[in-house]
């Protein structure tokens, strides 16, 4: 009799979720059924008959406004807000006399009609608006965004991060009033590798921005706090579900591939995520990738640091000045090497820098200089590997290598990759050609990554005999292998065990972070040689034509 079941015996509300309705006594006297996704039929269901019964009829119990709603899931995402004076309607058309004697006994005043913002819930809200103005209570139609439900617009990029906030500026403005300014929120920030991005309860993650051939690729990870999903039920132990796929934003058939992944992770429509990515793509276009500069890295400097730098690159003799501090810090002898090696890290910033390959037998020194050189410059400003493979260099970034110290403790540790070393340094800069699978066609295809130079190469050897190409593009120096050097060296470990050994380390801090500061300062200017005429260099060998390169280079760099 209710209509609970139909005339077969059945269900009338299968695979709905249900909502009594209630009348002026508290009697269920109606009931709504909203089919769920994975079932077919009606979306919207209600017993047979006459409409009757109001859903949270008890909401605008002393109050004065009500937000009407076009269905009691709009009037729910209100009341989930924290607006609880809303009644539904049911639809455009549904708005019953129950509900009107309803609003007239509660004392009623102001509505606010919410209902979606496409053509019928235009022409609904504006005709409720006369029907409303007529049993005298204030009618104020509320325009939420193009083609939104009160769902969708609590989803929203629209809303910031706020959607409450946005909903109250809504309201004003039906009602003739002005906002009250609000501080923008921060939905978007830039990190080490991309932004993030933050849309109501949905966080995005961007980053491996690439733009090449017309394209604009990213990797996209939409991350979901599922604590705060309202349409799922999941552990609480697994705080944390996200959905990543590489997209080509310039693609539609991409973006809709990602859509779909994002909306079955979000739990929203796929409207709702299309406008989530718009706002992804305007960012994506405008992303810079941060820079450390050299100015950049200057700010760092403290005051005290700068004064003594600029003091130290100011000195008339400074060369010999360099030859002192590696002696304090440590390396004692070798003041030809040692002035050689510091010459040609600086050397970085210019256009053709030097490459050093230090020769000797094991337990010489080699590596001890090599270390000793690295640590007067900065981090930011060389790479060291104990091992190379054949590739490896050819997948950097772009600028990873650009007018910086590559050092290998050993030439056995470069392996086949000697071959990208030997091109970057003649070139400066080394290409190489891939094939992927295209994932949105799954087509091979072809890509390229280009790394650019220049660098200076830094490494030390056992070896005796070094291939001819290699060889060529170095500046070779041997470490002093005599027994006079050997006691020098033992003295000055036995020293470094003294009370003037101490305060020699305490003074070699003082040393480093000066070098440091005035290696940070350098920045790279053009050197003009107006001698360079009057130089002549032995022209017997073929080798001679990059040696003397490197002569006229090292000049360079003394005077740089």
């Amino acid at each position: 009799e209710l209509g609970i079941l139909n005339t077969k015996g059945k269900e009338h509300f299968y695979g709905c979720a249900t909502f009594p309705l209630y009348d002026s006594n508290n009697n269920p006297v109606g009931m709504y059924g909203r089919k769920l996704p994975e079932f077919n039929g009606a979306d919207h269901l209600y017993l047979p008959g006459k409409r009757c019964g109001i859903f949270n009829r008890q909401g605008i119990t002393n109050e004065s406004a009500v937000h009407l709603t076009e269905s009691i899931l709009d009037s729910l995402t209100l009341i989930n807000a924290g607006t609880r004076n809303t009644i539904p309607c049911y639809g455009t058309n549904g708005f019953t006399d129950d509900i009107t004697q309803h609003l007239k006994q509660s004392g009623i005043t102001t509505a606010y009609i919410v209902f979606d913002a496409d053509k019928a819930g235009k022409e609904g809200s504006k005709k409720l608006a006369d029907i409303l103005t007529e049993e005298k209570i204030k009618a104020y139609p509320v325009n939420l965004p193009e083609d939104l439900d009160l769902n969708d617009f609590f989803n929203s990029t629209e809303t910031g991060t706020n959607p409450q906030s946005a909903y109250n500026d809504l309201i004003l403005i039906a009602a003739g009033l002005e906002p009250a300014p609000r501080a923008p929120q921060s939905e978007y920030k830039p990190n080490a590798t991309g932004f993030l991005f933050t849309s109501s309860e949905r966080q995005y993650e961007v980053k491996g921005i690439n733009r090449k051939n017309n394209k604009l690729k990213a990797t996209v990870k939409g991350i979901a706090d599922t604590r705060k999903q309202k349409t799922e039920v999941r552990s609480q132990k697994r705080t944390k579900r996200f959905h990543v796929d590489t997209v080509d934003f310039y693609s539609a058939r991409s973006r809709a591939f990602l859509t779909r992944g994002l909306a079955d992770l979000f739990g929203v429509p796929e409207k709702i995520i299309s406008k989530d990515l718009e706002k992804l793509l305007e960012y994506t276009e405008n992303y810079q990738a941060p820079v450390e500069t050299d100015q950049a890295q200057s700010e760092e400097i403290t005051e005290k640091d700068k004064a003594a730098a600029l003091q130290f690159l100011k000195s008339p003799n400074l060369l010999s000045r360099i030859t002192e501090d590696l002696e304090t810090i440590g390396f004692t002898g070798e003041d030809m090497n040692k002035l050689l090696c510091y010459l040609a890290a600086v050397s970085r910033k210019m256009s053709d820098p030097l490459s050093v390959m230090i020769q000797s037998r094991s337990a010489a020194g080699k590596s001890c200089l090599q270390d000793t050189i690295l640590s007067l410059i900065p981090e930011e400003d060389f790479i060291k590997y104990t091992r190379l493979t054949d590739q490896a260099l050819f997948y950097k970034e772009s600028n990873a290598l650009k007018h910086k110290i590559l050092a290998i403790e050993e030439l056995d540790g470069m392996n086949g990759a000697i071959y990208s070393i030997r091109t970057i340094q003649s070139s400066k800069k080394i290409t190489v050609a891939y094939t992927g699978k295209d994932p949105m066609t799954g087509e091979m295809k072809t890509g390229e990554n280009t790394v650019e130079g220049p660098l200076m190469v830094f490494i030390t050897t056992t070896q005796v005999e070094i291939d001819g190409e290699t060889a060529s593009r170095f500046v070779f120096i041997s470490i002093d292998e005599s027994q006079e050097m050997t006691e020098k060296i033992l003295c000055k470990q036995r020293q470094s065990h003294t009370m003037e050994g101490m305060m020699s380390r305490l003074k070699s801090k003082q040393v480093i972070s000066k070098h440091l500061a005035a290696q940070r300062m350098l920045q790279p200017i053009r050197v003009i040689n107006p001698f360079a005429g009057l130089l002549s260099f032995h022209s017997k060998s073929l080798r001679a034509r990059r040696d003397h390169m490197k002569y006229l280079n090292l000049i360079l760099t003394i005077t740089f």
